[in-house]
């Protein structure tokens, strides 16, 4: 009778080990999967991009210096880098879209992003930001991944420096509303220039965000000074080098 009565014992610890090994398993099994249903989801999360729905000049690869660049189809940016700024020595010369450069609007240019791009430029020593429009390409020489336009640089106070690090973040929405716009935009008569385009119909728009404003102290007159200032002081010294020699 003890025999059988153990034998019962063994027989229910054997059933209830095994209700416990299926249970540990099986909790194993659920996490597993819910770690995969998870990586699926971020995985899913990663590769979503906006992608270029309108207009988009400059896509095709391009080689500068023996150096080829492959422009992105989508809007999504985000790094930290140098950026310097172009002025009179490319004012009204062709962009790569096709305008004539304006050193005293609110642009820049890019090597990659789609143009136009609107992007968010932040001064990393200052923390001070601006928005301008993307819409040429460059800059090519010491790593820059940003080249501002005169007045977007004497907005961001990095003007005088020439180069500083900066952070550049795209802002997807209104840059794919703008080359959509542009997509199905006929100039007719009024020839109008992007950053006036997206000013008007796409930056006024409740919650997007404007191109920044040229303050008083960037007007144009007054960078125009400057540069006059910096030609003499360029010309003077080039004398004085002359006459010492």
């Amino acid at each position: 009778m003890c025999a059988y009565v153990k034998l019962i014992d063994e027989k229910i610890m054997d059933h209830s080990m095994h209700k416990k090994a299926l249970f540990k398993n099986s909790s194993k099994y659920r996490a597993f999967a819910l770690l995969m249903s998870l990586a699926i989801l971020l995985s899913g999360c990663a590769i979503r991009r906006s992608h270029v729905q309108g207009l988009s000049r400059s896509s095709a690869g391009y080689c500068v210096k023996g150096v080829w660049y492959y422009p992105q189809n989508f809007y999504d940016y985000d790094d930290t880098g140098l950026a310097s700024w172009y002025g009179p020595g490319f004012h009204d010369h062709a962009k790569a879209q096709g305008e004539k450069y304006d050193q005293y609007a609110m642009t820049a240019a890019h090597k990659t992003l789609p143009l136009p791009t609107i992007v968010k430029v932040t001064n990393v020593e200052n923390g001070k930001s601006i928005v301008v429009l993307v819409d040429d390409r460059g800059p090519y020489k010491n790593k820059r991944i940003l080249d501002l336009s005169a007045s977007a640089a004497k907005e961001l106070g990095t003007y005088n420096r020439g180069v500083a690090k900066v952070r550049v973040q795209s802002l997807c929405k209104e840059s794919n509303a703008l080359s959509i716009y542009l997509k199905h935009y006929n100039k007719g008569k009024f020839n109008r220039t992007w950053e006036d385009i997206y000013r008007q119909e796409i930056g006024c728009r409740p919650g997007y965000r404007q191109l920044t404003v040229v303050s008083k102290k960037v007007h144009r007159s007054n960078l125009e000074e400057i540069n006059k200032s910096k030609n003499a002081q360029a010309v003077a010294s080039l004398i004085g080098r002359k006459k010492n020699r």
